[in-house]
């Protein structure tokens, strides 16, 4: 991945987010909520290269969290939200999702406010910290 900016990756993470709140408003819960855990993701690498690393080329938001926490403890409440974005990577995107991905299929409305939310929280603290 080549170094960049931090406030760049943050800049993403932000239209991300913002993409999804459009997308939550027009009914499209299931790739807003693939937007929120890419925003989740850039918010990662964004602090993980504030902290003068390069991120790694991953995808997983707990394997980024685990880089992150080294200097971030606070990163460690976001675990359980973690776990729930990253749920939404792959099955939100392709039909042909490995089956059961979703627990209750396709995320609902409920989903996609509850993973906005996360994904904003996320988003903050690593703001506040670079």
């Amino acid at each position: 991945m080549k170094k960049t900016n931090p406030s760049d990756w943050l800049f993403f993470a932000q239209s991300d987010l913002d993409g999804a709140r459009i997308l939550a408003h027009d009914g499209i819960y299931h790739i807003a909520c693939f937007h929120c855990q890419q925003a989740a993701e850039k918010a990662l690498k964004a602090y993980i290269l504030s902290t003068g690393k390069v991120p790694p080329k991953v995808h997983t938001l707990q394997e980024l969290a685990e880089r992150a926490a080294k200097t971030l403890r606070e990163i460690e409440q976001f675990r359980r939200q973690l776990i729930v974005l990253d749920t939404f990577y792959i099955p939100t995107r392709y039909p042909d999702a490995l089956p059961g991905s979703l627990p209750e299929g396709l995320p609902t409305k409920r989903d996609a406010e509850e993973a906005i939310t996360m994904a904003e929280q996320l988003l903050t603290l690593t703001q506040e910290h670079i």
